[in-house]
């Protein structure tokens, strides 16, 4: 029998977050979070935990809380002092 690890779905960790699951689906995709495919094991745990309703057709990404303090310590907003760019490629003085 399979037993809750302290894994997260995507889900999970953008409300923990406080942020989008795309968002959650960039920074796995970036490197800046760790996530796997859920095995059947963890599948059958989850849908019985109704944790998720169902299994989507491309798997499902599992992140374990440990991991998230990769992310969760970092400055939210755009980095001081650093100039943004327009659209026109140049950036705008601020």
């Amino acid at each position: 029998m399979y037993e809750d690890n302290g894994v997260l779905t995507t889900g999970e960790v953008a409300t923990r977050l406080g942020v989008g699951r795309r968002r959650v689906q960039a920074l796995i995709q970036g490197g800046r979070l760790k996530a796997h495919r859920a095995e059947p094991a963890e599948l059958a745990f989850l849908l019985e935990a109704q944790r998720i309703r169902s299994v989507p057709a491309a798997g499902l990404l599992l992140i374990y809380a440990l991991d998230l303090g990769a992310v969760v310590d970092r400055p939210s907003g755009y980095p001081k002092g650093r100039p943004r760019k327009t659209n026109d490629g140049s950036n705008d003085g601020r």
